[in-house]
């Protein structure tokens, strides 16, 4: 869809996540590309997984950034978490760069708080 010279993007997806946050996010969210090449994009969903050698669990997320050409950071937050996860709030940062239409490299910074 396009609007204003905007392209406007409806997507869902599944990531898989390693470190020490271990797990798989899927999402749904919205990607708008401007006329310049630059975007902003958010997005909801659910984790699951371990956080901090916690027991396996699900956390709700939402996150949200921005990106010129093939890099971006955002902001993330997660919380309202099940089993291991039960009672964990998470917030932080991301980067990265896409290194293909389906593909992307960038590290997670977080903390539980």
């Amino acid at each position: 869809m396009s609007a204003g010279g905007n392209t406007i993007w409806h997507n869902t997806g599944t990531h898989v996540i390693s470190g020490d946050i271990v797990g798989t996010v899927q999402w749904s969210g919205t990607l708008i590309v401007h006329a310049d090449g630059t975007d902003n994009f958010e997005a909801q969903g659910t984790f699951t997984g371990s956080i901090l050698g916690s027991s396996l669990g699900t956390m709700s997320f939402k996150f949200e950034g921005q990106g010129s050409g093939a890099a971006f950071h955002g902001n993330f937050v997660q919380g309202q978490g099940t089993g291991g996860l039960s009672g964990m709030h998470v917030q932080g940062t991301f980067t990265g760069s896409f290194t293909s239409l389906t593909t992307a490299v960038g590290s997670v910074t977080g903390k539980v708080v």
